[in-house]
C-alpha cells in the first residue's frame, strides 16, 4: 500500500491507476475518487448502512477490549465500534472502512481493511440501489458531485449500476 500511496502522491489518479495496474497485472477501465468529507455526506444522504462489525480486538486483547476502536487526532479519524450488526451514519463507516490500527496495538492487515471495504461497499449496494431507495440515491448524488472525481461517462454509469445490481 506504501507503493500505491506514494503513486497517487507524487501522480495523482493517473500514476495510481498505473501502478495498482502493474502490482495486480490487470487492466482498469475506470476509477473514482471521493474525498472524505464526500464519503460522509454520501453515507448519510442515504440514510446510513447496516454492517456486521467483526470484534478486531477481542484476541489480540486477551478479550479485555472488543471491536474497533481508534483514535487519530492528526488525521481527524475517530472509530469506536462494537462488534455485531448494527446501523451506521457516515461517520462511523469512515470509520469501519479506514480501520486499520487499534489503539491497543496492530489490529488488522491491509487485506483484512481492504475486505471490510469490499464488505461496506456490498452491503451498500445490497441495500441502497432499490427503486425504492431511488430518491436517496438522488439526494445524494447531487450533494456528493463537488467531492467526486471520474474518468468515465454518465451512460456508463448507468451500465455500471446495471452489473452492481446483478452482483
Amino acid at each position: 500500500s506504501n507503493k500505491i500511496n506514494a503513486a497517487f502522491a507524487e501522480g495523482g489518479a493517473d500514476l495510481t491507476v498505473e501502478t495498482v495496474e502493474e502490482l495486480l497485472d490487470q487492466n482498469i477501465d475506470y476509477y473514482v475518487k471521493i474525498n472524505l468529507e464526500g464519503f460522509v455526506k454520501a453515507v448519510d444522504a442515504l440514510g446510513g448502512v447496516d454492517i456486521t462489525v467483526p470484534d478486531c480486538e477481542g484476541e489480540m486483547t486477551g478479550g479485555r477490549h472488543h471491536g474497533m476502536h481508534y483514535d487519530d487526532n492528526n488525521g481527524n479519524l475517530h472509530i469506536s465500534l462494537e462488534p455485531g450488526r448494527q446501523h451506521l451514519n457516515g461517520e462511523q463507516a469512515m470509520g469501519f472502512v479506514r480501520y486499520r490500527h487499534s489503539k491497543y496495538g496492530d489490529a488488522i492487515s491491509d487485506f483484512q481493511r481492504a475486505e471490510n471495504q469490499q464488505t461496506f461497499i456490498k452491503e451498500l449496494i445490497k441495500q441502497k440501489l432499490r427503486i425504492t431507495q431511488f430518491h436517496r440515491l438522488l439526494k445524494a448524488g447531487g450533494q456528493i458531485l463537488n467531492y467526486v472525481e471520474y474518468d468515465f461517462k454518465w451512460l456508463e454509469v448507468v451500465d455500471m449500476l446495471k452489473l452492481l445490481r446483478s452482483i
